[in-house]
């Protein structure tokens, strides 16, 4: 199977915001664990990972300033099915595109696929797949293609034909990114939802009413705390902050609102004593040692 790969480790430094971020959680991320950055993807952010039990405590640090710091919690077996099949969907598609990589001049493209190997080899010992149940990946330039079809057939006034033709991207993470771009205004994606009533579609229906000043209309698709922090994010986007604050109290998520509440309070400062009445408590020590 080859030497096992060694995993950074390191220890967070006691500070007010990320204790107040992590709550009850905090003091295992002061003894050592896994630092694992995120490497040409974005070499400012690090995941600090803690295991306890069958939960997975993370940190996300470092990014382009503390307002942007997140902790979350993953149940292990979630992270390990989609780890799993992620790492086998990307062996498997490396392997079919080898010779097209080696046309490019990647002339590494044997090596690095033979270290992906070992390494989904390691993964798969702990969670096994069966590559044959995963599902097909599309190259971006066929993701748009479909995009640009489907819009057509909407701006033709026809959103069932556009729903079907979203439909033949067999992987749910291609569809909902091809159902997120699809070029149309409000109207379009309406009755595009009548067809397909995704999730993704109402959080994008409920943002592009927020930003055009329809509020009221935003809300009938804000079914959850995406939808609401999508609409949030369309009002701070276009200045309307004590509407966004007013909205953000409905979301119970304490890290979805945060998000909210900070970007509003960069940019209306003046409304801090309305933020911190709905703030959770890691905004409130954020505002506090700010001001």
């Amino acid at each position: 199977m080859g030497e096992k790969s060694e995993v950074p480790r390191g220890r967070v430094k006691d500070d007010l915001f990320r204790r107040a971020l992590a709550g009850d959680k905090f003091e295992t991320f002061l003894e050592e664990h896994p630092v694992v950055g995120l490497g040409s993807y974005d070499p400012m952010i690090d995941l600090h990972i803690v295991k306890e039990g069958e939960k997975l405590y993370i940190l996300s640090l470092d990014w382009y300033g503390s307002h942007q710091e997140v902790f979350c919690e993953v149940n292990l077996d979630d992270w390990l099915e989609t780890t799993s099949k992620l790492s086998l969907m990307v062996l498997r598609d490396f392997e079919k595109m080898l010779k097209t990589l080696k046309r490019f001049a990647v002339v590494n493209a044997q090596e690095v696929i033979c270290k992906l190997k070992k390494d989904v080899m390691k993964v798969l010992d702990y969670y096994p797949v069966d590559v044959d149940s995963l599902p097909p990946a599309y190259a971006p330039w066929d993701v748009e293609e479909v995009c640009k079809v489907a819009s057509k057939f909407l701006k033709l006034g026809n959103p069932e034909m556009a729903a079907e033709v979203l439909r033949t991207l067999k992987n749910e993470n291609h569809f909902r990114w091809a159902v997120w771009r699809i070029p149309g205004d409000v109207k379009e994606l309406e009755r595009l939802y009548e067809f397909i009533p995704v999730k993704v579609l109402r959080t994008r229906l409920a943002y592009l009413h927020a930003l055009e000043g329809r509020v009221d209309d935003a809300l009938k698709f804000a079914e959850d705390d995406r939808d609401l922090h999508a609409t949030c994010l369309a009002l701070v986007n276009t200045s309307k902050y004590e509407e966004a604050i007013r909205i953000a109290k409905k979301i119970k998520n304490k890290w979805l609102k945060g998000e909210i509440l900070l970007k509003t309070f960069f940019y209306a400062p003046n409304l801090k004593d309305r933020i911190l009445e709905h703030a959770p408590e890691h905004v409130k020590v954020f505002i506090g040692l700010k001001s």
